[in-house]
């Protein structure tokens, strides 16, 4: 079972020592993150560097040490699910198609994402941090999959 992460969850996790930070070092096994997504969080480093009241130094330590937690997904994995995506969140947010085509390519994937509007995307399970501290916790869940 693999869990795909949106950007918030990534952000939330850099910018405070909270649960998702804590999940994310302790279960670094199952994450992915779409490769396409850093430039984004690239374009807001300046403001992510002052949310998280740490120096620069510090703060790129702990993006490396999260960015080693997950495996990135490369873009040419995504593409070709990109149109079906496009479909399926065309009415929730055309900004969360990269994570939903994320989900397309790797069958049998959770979204982890606290963006309640995913959830009524068809076919694609997505779970805020509590249901995946909950998930994770629950080594049964994993035979789902």
């Amino acid at each position: 079972m693999q869990i795909i992460l949106d950007t918030n969850i990534l952000i939330s996790g850099l910018l405070k020592d909270s649960l998702t930070r804590k999940i994310l070092f302790k279960h670094n096994e199952y994450f992915l993150f779409p490769n396409i997504v850093l430039e984004e969080i690239n374009k807001h480093e300046t403001g992510l560097i002052k949310k998280s009241k740490l120096d620069i130094t510090d703060f790129y330590k702990l993006l490396n040490t999260i960015l080693m937690q997950i495996t990135l997904i490369p873009n040419d994995k995504i593409i070709p699910h990109k149109s079906t995506a496009i479909e399926l969140v065309k009415n929730i947010d055309k900004n969360d198609v990269i994570f939903i085509a994320c989900c397309l390519a790797h069958k049998n994937s959770i979204l982890w994402s606290d963006d309640k509007a995913l959830k009524r995307v068809k076919g694609i399970i997505v779970k805020n941090t509590a249901e995946i501290k909950k998930f994770i916790d629950n080594k049964e869940h994993f035979k789902e999959f």
